[in-house]
């Protein structure tokens, strides 16, 4: 390949065999060709570098080495990229249909990020929607996935993955940019990748663990008042926020008229009884 591609596919992984037959499946059958592919395996041990060395000639960048975590990884591909975009399409990942990009690259028209849907086939929930517009209260509390997102590779290349973060450094990221930096957004309305939700994203022994590192990087990004603004007040508000959030608009009515109606008795109890201490 001697042009430079529009996308720059980037999956990382280490002794996981089947997730990679699963990603290299997706990735070569796609319609359009359009993209390099560069692969970085963390020194396999399990027949994966085998599998991808006979897959070789489908790969743009294959390297095999030691690294320091899953970041670490993904920022060695950032460095070797050259498409206008980046994908992370991470071993056990896959795009969801074999046009996938043969429907995304025409829409990758210069904004800083384009995101799209994505399943879940092995996790929770299921169906995980790319917002129509990003807000900061959601952005600060729903990830967008890095699976089903094209992300400017200048972005990235100028400041990559902060690897302080083992687990949370692909969100952190999208905060900085996109409200820090102002970054542009636009909705890919379609599904992009099915998301292999084992990994540990997914694992409940790190959530102590991934909610720390998210506590420590949104109050290193912002003011403390800022931060916790942004992480929502008491539960209710955070349901009633939650349901500003659909764009079904008999949902979301439906939500916050329901989240009210649970609220009110309550506050009934704790204004008479405010009253008779007064």
């Amino acid at each position: 390949m001697t042009h430079a591609p529009k996308v720059s596919i980037i999956t990382i992984g280490r002794n996981n065999r089947e997730g990679y037959a699963r990603t290299l499946e997706s990735v070569v059958t796609q319609t359009c060709r359009d993209y390099e592919w560069i692969v970085i395996d963390g020194a396999s041990t399990d027949g994966s570098v085998e599998l991808l060395r006979e897959h070789e000639a489908e790969i743009t960048r294959l390297v095999s080495e030691p690294d320091t975590g899953i970041f670490n990884a993904m920022n060695k591909g950032i460095a070797l990229a050259r498409g206008e975009y980046c994908n992370f399409m991470n071993s056990g990942d896959a795009f969801h249909a074999p046009d996938v990009l043969e429907r995304a690259v025409p829409r990758l028209q210069g904004k800083d990020f384009y995101v799209g849907h994505q399943v879940s086939p092995n996790g929770r929930p299921a169906f995980l929607p790319a917002p129509r517009e990003v807000t900061a209260y959601a952005l600060v509390n729903k990830a967008l996935t890095h699976q089903g997102a094209f992300i400017r590779t200048e972005l990235l290349k100028v400041r990559p993955f902060n690897e302080k973060y083992t687990l949370v450094a692909d969100r952190e990221q999208m905060v900085y940019e996109m409200l820090v930096g102002n970054a542009s957004y636009e909705r890919l309305d379609f599904v992009v990748a099915d998301f292999d939700g084992t990994g540990v994203s997914g694992n409940p022994a790190f959530k102590a663990q991934y909610n720390a590192q998210w506590d420590d990087a949104l109050h290193t990004l912002f003011s403390p008042r800022v931060a916790d603004l942004l992480c929502g007040g008491s539960r209710f508000q955070r349901k009633v926020r939650y349901a500003l959030e659909k764009e079904n608009l008999a949902e979301r009515d439906w939500k916050i008229l329901r989240n009210a109606l649970k609220a009110l008795p309550g506050d009934l109890w704790k204004s008479l009884t405010r009253r008779k201490k007064g």
